[in-house]
């Protein structure tokens, strides 16, 4: 949804304020979180706060980091939430309709460059890579690598906790 090319911290935080505001009225009383990529806890180089925090203060929604930015472990979480069903024929994740970069991510266009028999170790960055990583981190803080691992960053800005445990049925 964001395919708009580079823009600074509050301009996204305003761009996920308004999607949800407009999409999701109700979303802030169900406990809305970012997931986040462990790397938004580092420093900003404009500004004395992480990424996290500001992200994290310009949508007043809580922000949890991953709790790693491998790509085998980003890939092992989405794809255990991708096969897991919730009931007979209820899938575990769900993607709106109204996802097209996902749908086209997880369809084809999120994928590993081939040169005749041989397959890179990382995705091709494309318009995909970004929406589809994104999803993964997503899963992967749900997910988990183990529950006691995913750090979160406290609404007040200060140091990280454990995460609570977490059901994942959307």
């Amino acid at each position: 949804h964001f395919d708009k090319g580079q823009m600074n911290i509050e301009h996204l935080g305003q761009e996920i304020v308004h999607i949800l505001n407009a999409r999701y009225p109700n979303v802030r009383e169900r406990k809305a979180m970012l997931c986040l990529d462990p790397a938004a806890a580092g420093g900003n180089a404009a500004s004395e706060y992480t990424t996290a925090q500001l992200l994290q203060a310009y949508t007043q929604i809580e922000a949890q980091l991953a709790p790693s930015n491998k790509p085998e472990h980003r890939r092992s979480a989405i794809d255990r939430l991708l096969k897991r069903m919730v009931g007979p024929g209820q899938p575990a994740k769900i993607i709106d309709k109204d996802c097209p970069g996902l749908i086209n991510g997880y369809t084809g266009g999120f994928h590993y460059k081939r040169r005749g028999q041989t397959v890179a170790l990382t995705p091709d960055k494309n318009r995909f890579s970004h929406v589809c990583e994104a999803d993964e981190y997503a899963a992967l803080t749900v997910e988990g690598l183990e529950p006691d691992q995913a750090r979160f960053i406290r609404p007040d800005g200060e140091g990280a906790y454990p995460a609570p445990t977490a059901i994942y049925q959307d």
